[in-house]
């Protein structure tokens, strides 16, 4: 990916997530599929705004945005888990590594990004006790992987693998 917009842009999209969690500290390890939304967001949209207050930072900053939402289950339970999350880049000098304000819950000021010669986007964002880092990669323009790590107290606590496939439209019928 050139840029932290472009990237965005490339992640739009209803996925389906296939993922592998290890509780480090526990030694447990869980596994789960969900479904995620991607939507664009812009300077103007509401997630913006609340960010932007949220963290002091004035709107006119934002390069772009996602806003994410998703319907998760794990293995272990037929309940099913939502969430939702949005993440605004701010203007840089290149676009490819600068700050990100995070609505997540656990995230307590802007975090940062970069995006690695390999096309690899790296979010991290600082949380009370440590940080989440999350790379995210692409394979193919509709299957993309992701890896995470929750740090606490310096200690790495949480660690998860997900891959992710698209789902595409059927292409339109061809008129006879």
């Amino acid at each position: 990916m050139e840029s932290i917009t472009e990237f965005f842009e490339t992640s739009v999209g209803k996925w389906f997530s296939q993922r592998t969690g290890h509780d480090l500290q526990a030694l447990k390890s869980s596994v789960g599929k969900a479904e995620l939304f991607v939507d664009a967001i812009d300077a103007a949209a509401p997630e913006t705004k609340a960010l932007c207050d949220r963290f002091r930072v004035d709107a006119t900053e934002v390069l772009g945005g996602i806003k994410l939402r998703w319907e998760a289950t794990i293995a272990a339970s037929t309940k099913k888990e939502f969430g939702s999350a949005a993440i605004v880049a701010l203007r840089s000098e290149d676009g490819k590594s600068g700050t990100v304000l995070a609505s997540t819950g656990a995230a307590n000021r802007p975090g940062a990004y970069a995006i690695g010669d390999d096309g690899a986007l790296t979010l991290t964002i600082p949380t009370e006790t440590g940080a989440i880092e999350e790379r995210v990669w692409y394979a193919m323009p509709n299957l993309r992987f992701r890896t995470s790590t929750v740090a606490v107290d310096g200690q790495p606590a949480i660690a998860s693998f997900c891959s992710e496939i698209r789902s595409v439209a059927a292409p339109p019928k061809e008129e006879a």
